[in-house]
């Protein structure tokens, strides 16, 4: 899906630089979109997909490969190596099959959806999946404001955030 989510998802996905990102949602726009979709339009309401919309996201970078896929078939999920869906639909039973089909093929699947202020994520990398967490300590983040190319290089984060490192 890509309405605010999806195309939030699919953004920030595209802009960390995988190979690869297909887009799905052959939902034509609707006047709703046009707040949550920055890549719609008004004269794609009632024309064009959600995602032959979004396509423009490919822009983001030339290094990531982006499609656009009208219709897909449970078997077409062998083909990703995670597979996202971020609506929740009608039939509840669907996404159950696709999520035990990825299971089956260690593909990971990830669903996640919004309601209104609140939402929720759901993610299935299969049983052979770990996270391992030497410490324990909490992550600790910080902006970095620049990276030198020097040897050694210069690392210099953002003055006015305090941070312990």
């Amino acid at each position: 899906g890509l309405r605010g989510l999806g195309v939030e998802t699919a953004k920030n996905l595209i802009l960390a630089g995988p190979r690869s990102v297909t887009l799905y949602d052959p939902s034509l726009v609707t006047w709703g979109d046009l707040s949550s979709n920055f890549y719609c339009n008004p004269a794609h309401v009632g024309t064009t997909s959600r995602a032959n919309a979004s396509f423009r996201l490919q822009e983001l970078n030339p290094y990531v490969k982006v499609d656009v896929v009208d219709h897909i078939s449970l078997e077409d999920h062998a083909k990703y190596s995670v597979v996202c869906y971020t609506e929740v639909f009608e039939n509840i039973d669907k996404l159950i099959e696709v999520n035990e089909f990825c299971r089956a093929r260690n593909i990971g699947f990830i669903l996640s959806t919004t309601y209104g202020p609140s939402g929720f994520t759901f993610l299935d990398y299969g049983t052979d999946f770990t996270i391992t967490d030497d410490d324990g300590e909490e992550t600790r983040s910080f902006i970095v404001a620049s990276v030198t190319q020097a040897n050694p290089c210069i690392v210099t984060v953002h003055e006015d955030k305090r941070h312990i490192f």
